[in-house]
């Protein structure tokens, strides 16, 4: 897994985009009005980038389950569902893990 991590207005949603053209892996956005803010944004910089994704969509995918998402945003994503602020996170690299 890749780990991109600066202040807001530091190019962290264009990493993503430009990881989803690369890729074909979906961005994961907050909510459908930040998926569209991405679809604009990656229109505006001529990135093409396969739809992204909401919660709401993955929950709504049925068979045509998406299997990898690029999540921007990670954080806000995360207290949204959580509902509580996140003052600490830790991650494991389970491509670098060994089981």
């Amino acid at each position: 897994m890749r780990l991109y991590v600066n202040g807001r207005g530091s190019g962290k949603t264009m990493w993503a985009m430009l990881e989803s053209a690369r890729t074909g892996v979906p961005i994961l956005a907050l909510n459908r009005t930040y998926k569209q803010s991405v679809i604009k944004m990656a229109l505006d910089f001529g990135i093409d980038i396969p739809e992204p994704v909401t919660i709401e969509d993955l929950n709504e995918s049925g068979k045509n389950k998406v299997e990898e998402v690029i999540v921007d945003e990670a954080q806000e994503l995360l207290q949204r569902m959580l509902e509580v602020k996140i003052i600490g996170l830790t991650m494991t690299d389970s491509e670098k893990s060994k089981f």
